[in-house]
């Protein structure tokens, strides 16, 4: 479950505060005949369940769970429904109602365009949340006429301003803006941060470009706040005359950690001067060599360091090759803690993987201590997959990495022999991916084969002499027809759509029973597999389904979360208002010591630090049903907590939490609370020793 590489829940909408917990959520007054239904609308993602009784209720609690509701089912029924109740008074039914016409906007894009618009005129809309929810749902919409609205909103009072600079960036996603936004956003960049937003989603040139880049290091030179952080990725969009300024932003503890790691990722996207920017910054972002200093690396310095090294290209300019080999020669020392050791490791494999020409340089092979490391292992195929893969002696280091003991080595070696296809094992090395009972294996070698369906068909002899034939359609049948967890739906629809790219007729009663699951992103595989086998007409149409009663009973009080981590004591704190089905799923997880002992298993600095994969490459869940997305207009600022996803209502065990202003990801992952603690220290492969239900 990977996020932005995963659809998430579909809309994206902003409030300027995260939702209050409602009444029936926190309190332990039975919830009204309304809000029941309501509740079970949602659930089972039926809108007609939503009768005009409950549309024009007079309780303001039934109002709200209807909003909420009908936000979050996203059908054509639902945008019926949700234009009813857009007169509504209520600031939070409004910022829910708009939120949801931005999710369906694409039925009637430029009707909905004139009914926000002309709701957002009203006096009684004036109210924080519903106007920057009203101009994300704008923004999602993207018409001519949301984007001059938004233009126009960009120089009124502060609040409305700055959704519509968020809003028009959300535009910026799919199309390029106007000369008249342009010009207004180039005016609001010198109040708000959040007018360099739209900037920072796609290249910028010439006169905008220089504009763009003065507000930007205006906006560097003020106060840290979380919209500051626009300006650094908003520069690196300016070319290269902006990496002087990122250079200085990277190698200064003025900045944030999230500043830094951004400002280190920008440069990546500037060529030469970025590179030579980026080798300038290295000798200062290392720590120095006595036992106290070293340990830093174990605090927020590391993920900008990290991030730097993984910035610079291969082959790496002189001035970095110089850094980069001093890197790789880091010493280890054996006594220091494991966290610390594995820091090291990660910086000298990621060093070297950017130098060496060949998987057996010494400085790779040496990188690690251990016969098996997955750091060693990774930096191996990165220099694997520079070169055709092509001898026996790189066939055999390919075939070794495909049977790694690390999930995630695994399913990287498979990803090579989809883009390398002189490899000449593929078929044996697909067929045996297919088999193996690790699900995240499984689905890389199902993408493999979706890239090379010729592979099913191929006469390509077996890697090993004396190895049986291999045959990958007779290995997709059997995965197809293995019982899988309930929460294994990226695995199934990966093999759902090999299904379909190699024609395989004989998974066809398999791909109608899929088309009739209660979960979407299996629906939409299954309907594209049947499409792909020559039923031109196949449809699989959404399926009412009760949600699993633990979660739709949902949690009474929210939960705080003591995580005893390698990188130090975390807390979790989960609102059950914005997400209870999700609170109730985690907090009864926590109780049951699920997440003890799980590692950390992804971590992008200045973005989001990921857990709760107990197999460790992020493609694992709890083994329960899938988790309905229970989205919100709420914001995700820093030490946002949200559930991960891999498609819409695809959520179980893992969450993630955001490590500064992204606003991408506002209504796509449900907000289930706020985290505490030094999160910028995490690092991937640290380890929650403990995670603790605290009292409230």
């Amino acid at each position: 479950m990977i996020l932005l590489l995963a659809s998430g829940c579909g809309a994206r909408a902003k409030s300027e505060q995260a939702p209050a917990p409602s009444a029936s959520a926190s309190s332990s007054a039975p919830a009204s005949s309304g809000v029941v239904a309501a509740a079970r609308a949602e659930s089972r993602r039926d809108a007609a369940a939503v009768t005009d009784g409950l549309l024009a209720s007079q309780r303001l609690d039934e109002r709200r769970a209807v909003a909420r509701a009908l936000s979050r089912i996203g059908s054509p029924d639902a945008e019926k429904r949700l234009l009813r109740m857009l007169s509504d008074g209520d600031a939070e039914v409004l910022s829910r109602v708009a939120y949801g016409l931005g999710e369906t906007c694409a039925l009637d894009r430029d009707g909905v365009t004139r009914a926000l618009v002309a709701r957002a005129a009203a006096p009684d809309a004036s109210a924080d949340e519903a106007v920057s929810a009203i101009a994300r749902a704008l923004g999602r919409c993207a018409t001519h006429d949301a984007e001059a609205t938004l233009a126009a909103w960009t120089s009124g009072e502060p609040a409305r301003a700055k959704a519509a600079c968020l809003a028009l960036g959300d535009v910026a996603e799919s199309r390029r803006l106007s000369e008249e936004s342009i010009v207004a956003l180039t005016k609001a960049a010198a109040e708000h941060a959040e007018a360099l937003f739209p900037f920072s989603r796609t290249d910028q040139d010439g006169g905008v470009a220089a504009r763009v880049r003065d507000l930007a290091e205006a906006q560097l030179a003020r106060p840290s706040t979380p919209s500051r952080v626009f300006a650094v990725r908003a520069l690196g969009r300016t070319g290269p005359d902006g990496s002087a300024r990122l250079g200085a932003v990277l190698g200064s503890s003025d900045f944030s950690a999230a500043e830094r790691a951004e400002a280190a990722r920008s440069l990546a996207r500037l060529g030469a001067p970025g590179q030579e920017e980026l080798a300038r910054s290295l000798s200062s972002l290392l720590p120095g060599a006595d036992p106290v200093s070293r340990s830093s690396l174990v605090g927020a310095s590391f993920g900008p360091l990290l991030t730097a090294v993984e910035s610079i290209a291969h082959p790496p300019v002189s001035s970095a090759a110089r850094q980069l080999d001093a890197i790789a020669k880091l010493p280890v020392d054996e006594a220091a803690p494991p966290s610390l050791r594995r820091r090291v490791e990660r910086l000298r494999c990621e060093a070297a993987a950017r130098l060496a020409n060949d998987p057996g340089d010494p400085r790779v092979v040496a990188c690690a201590a251990g016969a098996s490391s997955e750091p060693r292992e990774l930096a191996r195929l990165a220099v694997l997959g520079r070169k055709p893969i092509k001898g026996r002696e790189r066939a055999a280091i390919l075939d070794a990495l495909v049977r790694s003991s690390s999930a995630r080595v695994r399913a990287a070696a498979l990803g090579l022999v989809g883009t390398h296809r002189e490899v000449e094992a593929a078929r044996e090395l697909v067929a045996w991916g297919l088999d193996q009972p690790h699900a995240g294996t499984v689905a890389a070698a199902a993408e493999t084969l979706a890239l090379r369906p010729e592979l099913v068909t191929a006469s390509i002899r077996p890697a090993r002499r004396g190895a049986p034939a291999a045959d990958p359609q007779a290995a997709l049948q059997r995965a197809l027809d293995r019982a899988w967890a309930p929460d294994d739906g990226e695995t199934i629809a990966a093999l759902a759509s090999a299904a379909g790219a190699v024609r395989l007729e004989v998974a066809r009663p398999r791909l109608v029973e899929l088309c009739k699951s209660p979960w979407p992103t299996l629906r939409a595989h299954a309907e594209r597999a049947l499409v792909a086998l020559g039923d031109k007409a196949a449809s699989c149409p959404a399926v009412p389904h009760e949600r699993a009663a633990a979660d739709l009973d949902g949690a009474r009080m929210g939960a705080r979360i003591a995580l005893d981590t390698d990188a130090g004591a975390l807390v979790l704190e989960l609102d059950p208002g914005a997400a209870p089905a999700a609170v109730a799923r985690v907090t009864r997880l926590v109780a049951a010591g699920f997440y003890d002992g799980v590692a950390v298993h992804r971590v992008v600095p200045g973005f989001v630090v990921q857990l709760g994969d107990r197999a460790g490459d992020g493609t694992g869940g709890a083994g329960e049903e899938p988790l309905r997305c229970e989205t919100s207009p709420a914001p995700f600022e820093p030490l946002s907590v949200g559930v991960a996803l891999a498609g819409r209502d695809t959520g179980s065990s893992q969450i993630f939490v955001a490590l500064s202003r992204v606003p991408h990801l506002d209504g796509r992952y449900a907000l289930i609370g706020r985290a505490s603690g030094d999160w910028s220290a995490v690092a991937e492969g640290d380890l929650v020793r403990k995670a603790t239900l605290l009292p409230r």
